[in-house]
């Protein structure tokens, strides 16, 4: 019985690690909202945030003009 149930839980625990997020939002100061499938990548030396968004097309913003990014919960 004992065994039953700390297997259940283990199993549960891989389901609950194994999903990603169906992408990311990201929440600009002037409340544009841009969501992507990757997290994106900030340059370093330009400060400037570059990805896809869901649609296929490629986004470029300020670091300074970010106000939040998000991971979607999966469906």
């Amino acid at each position: 019985m004992l065994r039953s149930v700390i297997l259940q839980g283990l199993c549960c625990m891989l389901i609950g690690c194994s999903t990603s997020p169906s992408g990311y939002e990201i929440i600009l100061k002037d409340g544009r909202t841009i969501e992507t499938r990757e997290w994106p990548h900030l340059n370093g030396a330009t400060g400037y945030y570059r990805c896809k968004q869901k649609d296929g097309s490629l986004v470029q913003f300020s670091e300074g003009q970010v106000t939040s990014i998000s991971a979607n919960e999966p469906r």
